[in-house]
């Protein structure tokens, strides 16, 4: 896409406008995603990128998955022969984010064949689910006799993402329920003192009350610390204008022994045609502005994804227009 200078101009003032209008504060969070490309990355670039998070008002540093397929993204030789791909990413972002402001979450390992996996039938799902409950505490376990007693690590990640549509029927969705109820006693016995998040995304395929309903009943009494809710604006699935009754639904209905519900705020806009290769650019600061302000309506504590490579030093004219914007319309004393 051509980059056009007055219209970067533009959306520097349309955010200084909103700062100067009393808006504006800092970030939940921003979810960063591991891959072999990041992986590459000097101890001094994530110092550099830690950084930038701060001069946004990023709290946590939300690291996606730690671990995927056979690869490992911090170094243990006890998991070699189930990640024989070992880079010590995570050792690096943790030594950057030592001695800042920012605070870390670990997310445990991410399986390409998920959404493939929970399609099958109740008793496939079932057991398919014990094996991720034994494979996330395996990782959890490295990573609490590597990192245990690092007071920036403040929580743990699931990476299984739960939706709208996959768990409609009553029987599917005990499935999950039970898989997040088992994976939450297990990880909160070895280590109660860390929370435990997951995330959940909506598409306007299902009315606002069965989503609200549908997330109720999986997370309620489940030991869920957090529950992050994705907004969909990337992809334009809800659109933004759709939002509100959806954010509305969840709020009014959420039960005390539930989670906390944190919101999602994504910050690309797909290029891409359905079905293809997924592809995406920096969103608009005027656009993401609007998406935090109806987030801050519903939720307190609020978090981007991605900061890669959308906000990251090297993504581009876009992505700095982007990270500019956002900075400028950082609350002012």
């Amino acid at each position: 896409m051509a980059y056009v200078v007055p219209g970067r101009v533009l959306l520097f003032m349309a955010a200084w406008l909103v700062a100067g209008a009393g808006w504006g504060s800092d970030w939940g969070g921003a979810f960063i995603q591991f891959n072999r490309k990041v992986a590459e990355r000097t101890l001094a670039q994530w110092r550099a990128e830690v950084q930038r998070m701060e001069s946004l008002g990023i709290r946590r540093v939300m690291v996606q998955w730690c671990a995927e397929e056979r690869l490992l993204y911090f170094e243990d030789p006890e998991l070699k022969a189930d990640y024989p791909e070992q880079y010590p990413a995570l050792d690096r972002l943790i030594t950057a984010v030592v001695g800042t402001s920012c605070r870390l979450v670990i997310g445990l390992e991410q399986d390409p064949n998920y959404w493939m996996e929970i399609t099958g039938k109740e008793q496939s799902v079932s057991d398919y689910f014990r094996v991720r409950v034994s494979r996330n505490e395996r990782l959890q376990q490295a990573l609490l006799a590597k990192y245990g007693l690092l007071s920036a690590w403040e929580g743990v990640y699931l990476a299984e993402e739960a939706d709208d549509k996959s768990w409609r029927r009553p029987e599917r969705r005990g499935v999950l329920k039970e898989y997040v109820r088992q994976m939450c006693a297990r990880l909160h016995a070895n280590d109660p003192k860390r929370r435990i998040l997951q995330s959940a995304f909506f598409r306007v395929r299902t009315a606002p009350e069965g989503v609200a309903a549908v997330f109720r009943d999986v997370f309620d009494g489940s030991g869920l610390d957090v529950l992050l809710l994705q907004d969909g604006v990337g992809v334009g699935d809800p659109p933004l204008d759709y939002l509100r009754p959806y954010y509305e639904s969840l709020r009014q209905g959420w039960p005390q022994t539930g989670p906390a519900l944190w919101a999602v705020v994504e910050v690309f806009e797909q290029t891409s045609a359905p079905g293809s290769p997924f592809k995406a650019r920096p969103a608009s600061v005027t656009r993401v502005l609007q998406q935090r302000e109806l987030a801050s309506s519903f939720v307190k504590e609020l978090v981007i994804f991605s900061y890669f490579p959308y906000l990251e030093a090297k993504g581009g004219l876009e992505a700095e227009a982007l990270f500019q914007g956002l900075r400028a319309a950082r609350s002012r004393p």
